[in-house]
Order: structure tokens, then sequence, then C-alpha cells
């Protein structure tokens, strides 16, 4: 996340009831919204388990 409370998490680290507030509010326009919008639903559907796994396997580090 670029900017405010989360500023540098990974979007998989955001909690549920902040990308619904951005639901709610309105995503930002571009690829942020877009990302924002795709977690919301990975995170709905009850798929994170899926980014953790692949966190774990491709570390950025």
């Amino acid at each position: 996340m670029p900017y405010g409370k989360f500023k540098d998490s990974f979007l998989v680290d955001l909690p549920l009831p902040y990308l619904v507030w951005f639901k709610h509010q309105g995503f930002p326009k571009g690829k942020l919204g877009e990302y924002l919008e795709v977690m919301l639903t990975i995170k709905e559907n009850g798929l994170e388990p899926l980014i953790r796994k692949l966190q774990k396997e491709y570390p950025l580090s």
C-alpha cells in the first residue's frame, strides 16, 4: 500500500474491513484501485491462503 495507515504493507495484509470501506467509498482510480478490488474479492471468497502459500514459495527477498 503506497499511502495511509497501512503504508508499505502488502495488499494481502490489509484487513477486510479496510477493503470493504474502500468498496463503499470508491476504490482509487488506476491499477491500485483494481488491485484493491481484486484483493477484496480474494478475501471475500476465502482464497487468501493461496496468496499466503505463494508468498512462502516465492519470497521477495
